[in-house]
C-alpha cells in the first residue's frame, strides 16, 4: 500500500526549528548570542524587515532586547509583502537614501538559512538527521510519498540516510551539465 505523509508547520519543532510566528524572535535570539547583549540592530537585515512593516513599532536605536520583547511579525506575512512587490517588479514599499533595495531575495535566504541552521544545530546527528525523523522513516517503504512544507531538509536527510536515495519525483540536472548545455564551460563560472 502506498501512503502519503504531509509535513507542515511544527514538524521540525523537535529539533528546535521555529514556527512562522516566532521565526524573527528566534533570529533576534541568534543575533544577541553573536553580539553584545544590547547592541543596536541598525545595519542588519532585521532592521530592513522591520522598516517595511505598516505602522512600525521599531526604530533605529532600539536594542535587540527591546525588539525581542515586542510582538514581531510572522515571517509569512513579510514573505507575502516581498512576493507581491517582486512579482510586480516594484521596490518594496519605498525607496530610501541611495535608492537601495530595502530587502533582496538573498536577504531572505540568508535569514532563513541562518535561523534554521543555528536553531537546529545542537539536535543534529553527524549525518544531519534527527532521531524522531529517523524513527519515522524506518517505518516507511520505498513507495511512500512525503510532502514537506518546511524550510528545512531534516526529513530529506533522514530519507537519504535510511534509503541511501532521495526521489523528488523529477530529474535533476547537475549544475555542471546545465551550464555546459548553454555553451559555456564549467570552468567559465567556477
Amino acid at each position: 500500500m502506498n501512503r502519503i505523509f504531509v509535513f507542515g508547520a511544527g514538524a521540525s519543532l523537535h529539533a528546535g526549528a521555529p514556527l512562522g510566528n516566532n521565526f524573527l524572535n528566534k533570529y533576534v535570539e541568534i543575533l544577541k548570542s553573536k553580539r553584545k547583549k544590547d547592541i543596536l540592530y541598525t545595519e542588519d537585515i532585521l532592521s530592513r524587515i522591520l522598516e517595511i512593516q505598516p505602522n512600525p513599532r521599531y526604530y533605529v536605536g532600539d536594542s535587540l532586547l527591546e525588539i525581542q520583547n515586542s510582538n514581531l511579525p510572522n515571517i509569512e506575512d513579510i514573505f507575502t509583502l516581498f512576493d507581491i512587490a517582486y512579482e510586480k517588479e516594484e521596490s518594496l514599499l519605498y525607496e530610501s537614501e541611495g535608492d537601495r533595495t530595502i530587502i533582496r531575495r538573498e536577504d531572505f535566504i540568508f535569514l532563513i538559512r541562518e535561523t534554521i541552521c543555528k536553531s537546529i544545530e545542537k539536535s543534529l546527528n553527524d549525518d544531519g538527521t534527527t532521531e524522531p525523523y529517523l524513527s519515522f522513516v524506518k517505518k516507511l517503504n520505498k513507495n511512500d510519498t512525503i510532502i514537506s512544507f518546511n524550510y528545512d531538509t531534516l526529513i530529506d536527510n533522514a530519507v537519504k540516510a535510511i534509503f541511501q536515495d532521495l526521489n523528488y519525483g523529477f530529474d535533476f540536472i547537475p549544475m555542471k551539465d546545465f551550464i555546459e548545455s548553454t555553451g559555456y564551460s564549467w570552468k567559465d563560472v567556477v
